[in-house]
């Protein structure tokens, strides 16, 4: 059962499993019946805060790249006949073949209602396309020794820990009885109101461009997930309110993530709808940032506006340190005492946009920075000179020396700890501040070659992302892999097998985009 399943085993985690298996893996395995359009969505109450679908059997174009991925990610010509095999192989009282597929629908969704200490009100309900097998599966689930109970004429069956399973309409329902009895009323209820009735969960949906081509979803509501949370006594009264704004300001009114699998791609796109906070208003650059870092980086990350976007997470931290009767302020100050540093206006004060990355593919080069555009250079180096001091107050026989030899660099030292032989570069040059490890690459962050920008594997990553959104973060896997042979893990049979799926894929890029009050953000891994 669903709430076994997630918190302790249990015998019954075969029915489950089949309810809420990955919808990759169940997505190849095929299917059929009569009423496979069945939305599990419409036996979901509006007031669930968080809800969750799945395509199990997805047709068309969904299913032929569902089926490439697989085929690529898992090296079977048939991954869809191992993955049968593998729920045939369970240990559970059901059997795949006989039991689960002749009745298994094309879509399953989990939701929660509620919290109850560390449980929650949750269920999983799976769209069946015959109701006869799926009672037959349920029952002989259950076992001799549940209970049989029954609810507004619907019968189910009742387990030693108190969780549910029974056929609710052309739904099979697995999970807590509060949260099974509540799919009862949703479905044989009047004039009840379902989630996907409701506008908000439609709008966050429509945010991240519809569900038809995705093969999972997620949905979360702000005000009921607070709402739950409180009912739950799990936080403080006096701190809810608190909690509810720092959540709407970030997480907005509702949101929604979809998966998705296109040619040799997998995204997972996200939207928040009703943004009221103005994290966007620091500006900056991320994707710019990242696209100016040097051409032969395998992974890069970009986050613009550093020091009004720490800025505005202190607020809002201190804003939550008032609500326990703290004093954020107090505690800076005594930071800044402690340590000779005044975060604000010895870092932040001067932190533009800003990008790390890491580059090499052997041990003579491997190496990165962090990069960051100084308003204030003078105070950039002021700031230097402070953390090598700190450094050596805290790290008794740590070396600084002043920085020579690096090309470009105007200022700055060079940090050894004991008994390493790592150096730390802290300089400046020109409006950009460096952090590095690896003369050449501090060198190459200072004035680079060559940029991602110009980069290829850079270049296909961003066209993956599409015109909408610029990519702020960007992994390469093959670099990664030829690093990893060079330091001496080719000859680990481990890393042989693992390369082998590892080696199918091409890289990871990710960024975001903010429209008036709806914030998004995507991710795409690509395989070759």
């Amino acid at each position: 059962m669903l709430t076994s399943a997630l918190a302790r085993p249990a015998r019954r985690a075969a029915l489950a499993a089949s309810a809420g298996a990955l919808a990759l893996g169940l997505a190849a395995c095929g299917g059929g019946g009569d009423s496979e359009d069945a939305s599990p969505a419409s036996a979901v109450p509006a007031t669930a805060p968080i809800y969750a679908e799945a395509v199990l059997r997805p047709e068309g174009d969904l299913k032929k790249n569902v089926d490439e991925v697989l085929q690529k990610v898992t090296q079977k010509d048939d991954p869809g006949a191992e993955i049968e095999k593998l729920l045939n192989e369970g240990d559970g009282p059901l059997d795949w073949e006989a039991d689960v597929k002749p009745w298994l629908g094309e879509r399953a969704g989990v939701f929660v209602t509620g919290f109850n200490g560390e449980d929650a009100d949750a269920a999983v309900v799976v769209a069946s396309t015959d109701d006869e097998k799926a009672a037959a599966a349920v029952e002989k689930d259950a076992g001799e020794d549940a209970e049989q109970r029954t609810y507004e004429d619907v019968e189910y069956w009742v387990d030693a820990d108190g969780n549910a399973e029974g056929v609710v309409g052309d739904f099979v329902v697995v999970g807590t009885e509060r949260a099974f009895r509540t799919v009862v009323d949703t479905v044989n209820g009047d004039d009840v109101e379902t989630i996907e009735d409701g506008d908000q969960y439609g709008e966050a949906l429509d945010a991240v461009g519809g569900d038809e081509d995705a093969l999972a979803t997620v949905y979360v509501n702000t005000e009921g997930l607070i709402d739950a949370v409180g009912r739950s006594g799990g936080i403080p009264a006096e701190q809810l309110d608190s909690l509810r704004e720092t959540l709407q300001e970030n997480g907005g009114e509702a949101a929604a993530a979809k998966l998705g699998v296109a040619d040799n791609q997998v995204t997972v796109e996200s939207a928040a709808i009703g943004v009221t906070g103005d994290a966007a208003s620091a500006g900056g650059d991320a994707a710019a940032a990242v696209a100016a870092l040097p051409g032969d980086a395998w992974m890069a990350f970009g986050i613009g506006a550093i020091g009004e976007r720490v800025r505005n997470a202190m607020d809002q931290l201190r804003t939550a340190a008032e609500a326990q009767g703290q004093d954020l302020d107090q505690i800076l100050a005594q930071v800044s005492q402690q340590t000779g540093i005044d975060i604000d206006q010895d870092l932040l004060s001067w932190m533009g946009d800003g990008g790390v990355f890491v580059r090499g593919t052997g041990l003579s080069d491997i190496g990165g920075a962090l990069v960051v555009q100084t308003s204030d250079p003078k105070r950039s180096n002021e700031a230097i000179v402070k953390i090598a001091q700190l450094l050596q107050q805290q790290s008794p026989g740590t070396s600084v020396s002043p920085l020579r030899g690096v090309a470009g660099a105007d200022d700055g030292v060079v940090i050894s700890a004991p008994g390493s032989p790592v150096q730390v570069i802290l300089a400046t040059a020109g409006d950009r501040f460096v952090a590095g490890v690896g003369q050449s690459a501090v060198e190459e962050a200072i004035d680079p070659k060559t940029t991602l920008a110009d980069s290829d594997a850079f270049q296909a990553a961003a066209d993956a992302l599409g015109d909408d959104v610029k990519p702020s973060f960007f992994f390469d896997v093959a670099p990664v892999l030829t690093l990893a042979e060079a330091v001496g893990a080719g000859g680990d049979p481990s890393f042989a097998e693992a390369k082998q799926y590892l080696s199918q894929f091409g890289s990871v890029a990710a960024g975001g985009s903010r429209d008036g009050d709806t914030q998004r953000a995507k991710l795409v891994i690509t395989l070759k």
